[in-house]
C-alpha cells in the first residue's frame, strides 16, 4: 500500500452558524466533520461501505471519542 499520511482531508471553513456565543466552535459540529471526515479515509485505506463486503469480511466502529478542548 502506498503511504496515505499524513493523510490530507478536506478543508472546512467553519461558519459563525457553527459557533457558540464566544465564537468558539460547538462540540457537535466537531463530531460532524470528524465523522464525515473520516469516511473518505477509510475508503482509500482500503474498508468498503457496501453491505456484501461487511457481512462477509470486516467493519469498523468507534465505540468512545473524546474531543478536548
Amino acid at each position: 500500500m502506498e503511504n496515505k499520511f499524513p493523510y490530507k482531508g478536506n478543508l472546512v471553513t467553519v461558519s459563525k452558524d457553527m459557533c457558540d456565543m464566544n465564537g468558539h466552535m460547538n462540540v457537535a459540529f466537531y463530531s460532524k466533520i470528524f465523522d464525515e471526515g473520516s469516511g473518505p479515509l477509510y475508503q482509500d485505506l482500503g474498508f468498503s461501505w457496501d453491505e456484501e463486503t461487511i457481512r462477509e469480511t470486516y467493519s469498523t466502529f468507534t465505540p468512545v471519542s473524546y474531543t478536548h478542548l
